[in-house]
Formats: structure tokens, sequence, C-alpha cells
């Protein structure tokens, strides 16, 4: 908690240096770099970066920013001003990453995918889920940054021309009832993430 009140900040990232900068040293003391996966205002942060310099391993950020809502904070650039380089998803985050280091580190622009290891199998989730005609499959977040809510109303306009078609919404989040054409579930196995995405005709992500 004292990571959120501006009169204890400095305080709370100064302990947790103090407590973790010397564990990360010994963890590091193998590794040929260290990628960290978040942004300032955890802290840990601030202590890995530490240890990374005195360790002399370039430190990699991955910050997957959300712009005005994660990564955006003054705690945050602090924070990216310390990066050796940084690993980006999007020609969004990009430009921002450019910006609030005025160019000076290096990005390496790495797009999200679908990970295509394993088999989907579309008609075992179809039938698993009694599911018949074409298919919208919501994957993400149930919030309304990722377009959760968008995607039910513009499904109820599409209903009135596609009487035959059915959303499917999967992941986390406090979301909205299943109704007549609308499946919601929850977290799903990545395998069944597989098989929905082999049964649908269109995703939303």
């Amino acid at each position: 908690k004292m990571q959120w009140r501006n009169d204890t900040r400095e305080l709370a990232k100064a302990m947790l240096q103090w407590v973790l900068t010397n564990k990360f040293m010994r963890l590091f003391k193998d590794a040929d770099l260290v990628h960290y996966d978040g942004a300032g205002m955890e802290f840990l942060g601030f202590a890995a970066a530490k240890a990374a310099r005195k360790c002399g391993k370039p430190f990699l950020v991955q910050p997957s920013v959300h712009i005005g809502q994660w990564g955006h904070l003054p705690v945050d650039l602090e924070f990216f001003r310390l990066a050796d380089g940084f690993l980006a998803h999007s020609e969004v985050e990009n430009h921002y990453l450019k910006c609030v280091t005025d160019g000076r580190v290096p990005i390496h622009l790495v797009y999200n995918g679908i990970d295509d290891i394993l088999e989907g199998n579309g008609e075992r989730f179809r039938a698993k889920h009694q599911i018949q005609g074409r298919m919208v499959l919501y994957l993400g977040r149930k919030e309304e940054d990722k377009g959760y809510f968008l995607t039910r109303q513009a499904f109820q306009r599409i209903q009135l021309h596609m009487p035959d078609i059915q959303l499917v919404c999967a992941g986390p989040g406090e979301g909205l009832p299943s109704a007549e054409k609308i499946l919601e579930l929850s977290y799903i196995t990545e395998q069944d993430k597989a098989d929905a995405l082999a049964a649908c005709e269109f995703v939303c992500v």
C-alpha cells in the first residue's frame, strides 16, 4: 500500500531495493541479460535494474503499456529510463517508448500473435458447447478497454441480419451473463483456446 501514497512512495522503493537487490544479484550472476516484464509501480523493477547494473548485465524491459491505464505514470517513466532496451508489441507502444526515452534506448518490436503450438479441433469445441452455424469468438479480458462490451453490443445488431450466428466470449473478468446465442466462458485451457480458434469464423481480440 505504501507505493500508492505520495508521502511513502520513495520509502517503499528504497526498502524494496534494500531487501531485494542482493537476492537478485545472486539470481542474475549466470544470466546473459535480465528481462523484466512490467512497469515502474511494482518497484520490483528498480531493484532488478540496480542488481543488473551491479552484475554488468543488460536490462531489457517489456512494459506492455496501456496508454492512460498502465505504464504512463511519472514513476513508470522514471523506471523506463533505467532500461538498456525495450521489447514492444505494437507500433503505438514503440512510438510511445521512443518519445518517453527521447529515442536513446533501442526498442525491439515483436508483434503479438496466436501461439500455434497446439493443433485446434473445432468440431470438438462445437460439440462440447453445442454450437451450430457461424461462430464469433471474443478472446481476452472482459473489460471495456479490451472491447468486450462493444463486441456484445455489436453482436446484437449482427444477430438481426444473421440469425444463425453465435458469439462465444472466453476470458477472465466480470462479464455479462450468457444470453440467447451468446456463450460466456471464463478461464479456458490452452487446448480449449486452440479448439475455439479452430471452430470460429471470426475472432475478436
